[in-house]
């Protein structure tokens, strides 16, 4: 027997490049989990936790620190913005983690992210195209990989806890949102025998969907986009649920209005400038922007996985494409309706500001982005199975037999490819990469080592005035800004009850 057998065998290349897919999964995700180790509070972590810290380290109690940045949120509401939940529930999370935990900010942020992703994408996969794992888990981790590997800016999306959590964190939670909505739609539509899951299940949507639509405004308006699409789905299609899907986007609608409408957001807006754009221009600007970001963001790397991704992407629809029915129909109207959705995100900060500006939020786009390229992907290679199933009905479903014994040698071709236009389109900001080489380097390790000794000048209690060095050569991956050297930095001071904290610059 030979025992390269399973060469010649599909099931069996696919197994092993899934296999080789989950482990580089890994291999992305690991240094970016170590170097968060050296990373510690900065710039708006310090303002936004200021009074909850001094709860936990006095009572050292989770509802006390809820307690009392609740009472933050509620005044940020009303003087600076109506993002509530993730003021909220991200100040608190700070609060906890402060200075002893900090890395977990990157553990709940990435981690997080990976989580939700991945089981979101294996039920849609497994239980809504009747795909197998092997499919459906190399494109899930590829996706995955693009997404962490090519982040614009790695510090404002898994490292900096105020950013991250506000932005990336509602992210988070939108997903496992949609999570909830499949997993309801798809039980609804089943006997009900299981009614202590669909009140569990339903209670989570509910919760959830009123954090998302108090967080920030790119995830929670391309979320109330997504409702009024999914609620109008489902009563043309009579779809059981559907009265329940009507009432909490209603319950959305009106978190939403709550959030936009906060005294808080005309005060800010006094700051930054007054709209650049009317509501109908924001939209038409966005429209264009959210264009040309795809088309300028479309790196060959970004190509070479979706071609990579095919064969798979094949093996997901196929038992859809060739069952018939209603499955990929409308390939322009699905793609004109998912940009659309895109698009919305771009609106509120187009709206507010005219441009694309904060890092964290073009994480989002990025992220999201990625998402759009690969559902249409996928739409549209249904489509073209069922177009072909269709005019001849012989043919099979494995419409790559003839390159069986080549798929996993094919897949690391284009795997050697991909590494090579990755390095060259993105170089050292790639994530893994720069986390990588800053380990490797004892970059990471002399940041800790200064912060340590700033840290010392902080605690002593005998300092009034602390005069502070600036950091060497802070990393890229989590360095996102100091405290100034013309200012007094009084939520520093605050934070650790000093009279003032003074940058001392390098000559």
């Amino acid at each position: 027997m030979n025992k390269f057998a399973f060469k010649n065998t599909y099931e069996d290349q696919k197994r092993i490049f899934f296999y080789i897919s989950v482990f580089l999964l890994v291999i992305c995700a690991v240094p970016l989990f170590m170097i968060s180790h050296y990373n510690h509070m900065s710039v708006d972590d310090y303002a936004f936790v200021s009074r909850s810290v001094d709860s936990w380290r006095q009572y050292h109690s989770v509802f006390r620190v809820l307690k009392d940045q609740f009472e933050f949120a509620y005044g940020f509401y009303f003087t600076w913005q109506g993002t509530f939940s993730m003021t909220w529930l991200g100040g608190a999370l700070t609060a906890v983690i402060c200075e002893n935990a900090y890395f977990l900010s990157t553990y709940i942020t990435l981690g997080g992210l990976i989580i939700s992703e991945l089981l979101l994408f294996m039920i849609i996969g497994t239980k809504g195209f009747g795909a197998g794992i092997y499919d459906t888990g190399i494109v899930s981790c590829w996706l995955l990989i693009l997404q962490i590997l090519m982040v614009p800016n790695p510090v404002e999306a898994f490292f900096w806890a105020n950013g991250s959590f506000m932005y990336m964190g509602s992210y988070i939670l939108a997903v496992f949102l949609f999570l909830l909505i499949f997993i309801d739609i798809r039980h609804r539509s089943r006997i009900d025998k299981m009614r202590k899951r669909t009140f569990f299940v339903r209670t989570g949507i509910v919760t959830l969907s009123v954090l998302v639509a108090f967080g920030n405004y790119v995830t929670a308006l391309f979320c109330l986009s997504s409702f009024i699409l999914l609620t109008l789905m489902m009563h043309v299609m009579r779809k059981k649920g559907r009265l329940f899907t009507t009432a909490v986007f209603i319950l959305y609608l009106i978190v939403f209005i709550l959030n936009i409408s906060a005294p808080g957001n005309r005060v800010r807006q006094t700051v930054v400038g007054n709209p650049q754009y009317g509501p109908v221009k924001a939209v038409i600007k966005s429209v264009l922007s959210a264009g040309e970001y795809i088309v300028c963001n479309l790196y060959p790397t970004v190509i070479i996985i979706l071609m990579m991704m095919i064969p798979f992407i094949i093996g997901i629809v196929k038992n859809k494409a060739f069952e018939g029915g209603n499955a990929f129909r409308f390939p322009i109207i699905f793609s004109g309706i998912s940009f659309g959705l895109y698009a919305s995100q771009f609106v509120p900060t187009t709206y507010a500001l005219g441009e694309l500006v904060a890092g964290r939020v073009l994480n989002i786009y990025r992220i999201t982005m990625y998402l759009f390229l690969f559902t249409n992907l996928i739409y549209w290679t249904g489509w073209i199975l069922s177009r072909l199933h269709s005019e001849h009905v012989d043919i099979t479903a494995d419409v790559l037999a003839f390159k069986k014994s080549y798929l996993l040698v094919t897949m690391i071709i284009f795997f050697a490819i991909f590494c090579f236009s990755a390095y060259f389109y993105g170089g050292r900001t790639l994530t893994t990469v720069s986390a990588i080489d800053s380990l490797r380097t004892g970059q990471a390790a002399l940041y800790k080592a200064e912060q340590e000794k700033r840290l010392e000048i902080l605690h002593d209690d005998s300092i009034r005035d602390a005069d502070l060095d600036e950091f060497t050569d802070p990393p890229y991956m989590l360095y996102f800004g100091d405290i100034r050297p013309d200012s007094d930095n009084l939520d520093v001071a605050e934070f650790y009850g000093k009279d003032s904290v003074n940058l001392i610059l390098w000559k």
